[in-house]
């Protein structure tokens, strides 16, 4: 409808709004922002079902990591005592 109405030819010097205006309208770029919405959408489905699929998993990992983390001595070092040389030294 809004576009019939933007057909109309309007004599008295409003031509050039009127065909802007129907270029912004009929143009393109919005369906690019649509075409990008719906992508995200379903690289966060994508994410989202890897998550749940690999639950276990990814729980088993961040559990071993913090135990890793809470080994390590105060100094910094991984558990076992290997100690990077220092600068220099």
């Amino acid at each position: 409808m809004l576009i019939s109405l933007l057909e109309i030819e309007y004599p008295y010097g409003r031509s050039e709004e009127m065909n802007t205006l129907r270029r912004m309208l009929k143009g393109e770029s919005g369906a690019s922002i649509t075409e990008y919405a719906l992508l995200l959408a379903l690289v966060a489905i994508a994410v989202i079902s890897v998550i749940i699929l690999f639950r276990e998993e990814l729980v088993r990992t961040f559990v071993t990591i913090a135990d890793a983390l809470k080994g390590a001595d105060a100094s910094g070092s991984p558990p076992g005592g290997t100690h990077a040389r220092p600068i220099g030294g």
